[in-house]
């Protein structure tokens, strides 16, 4: 049997918040290797994803907002995004620059415009005509 190190009560008390926060709660436990890694190599935080949030997929250089996050497809969570039809990885999306959104807003907005336009009768657009030229 290993001998017990000594430590001071806030020590032991370090000890037992680390236990209870990092080793018994699932959504933060970690193994031991990647423990150390974290403290010897550093490490990077992973995005989190929500729904609403607006997200970049470099291969298809789009910027779509998510609309579903299922993590009954895998533990990570598939993300469903309102431009693709299936479903993505963390992996393969960031979170979108202000400007990326701005201009992805200005590009639905466009299409909305376009769809309205296309679906004015004549008369509606020679009316419409009119009342910009005036």
């Amino acid at each position: 049997m290993s001998k017990k190190v000594k430590l001071s009560q806030a020590q032991a008390d370090a000890v037992e918040y680390f236990e209870r926060v990092f080793v018994k709660n699932k959504a933060t436990s970690m193994s031991d290797e990647t423990l150390r890694k974290a403290l010897n190599d550093g490490y990077e935080v992973e995005p989190e994803f929500e729904v609403g949030d607006w997200v970049y997929r470099e291969k298809c250089k789009t910027v779509s907002k998510i609309t579903i996050i299922d993590y009954a497809f895998n533990v990570n969570g598939a993300i469903f995004v309102d431009a693709f039809d299936g479903w993505l990885f963390k992996d393969e999306i960031r979170h979108a620059t202000p400007d990326e959104i701005a201009g992805e807003k200005g590009r639905r907005s466009e299409v909305k415009l376009s769809e309205i336009l296309h679906d004015l009768t004549i008369k509606e657009k020679q009316r419409l005509r009119q009342i910009l030229n005036s």
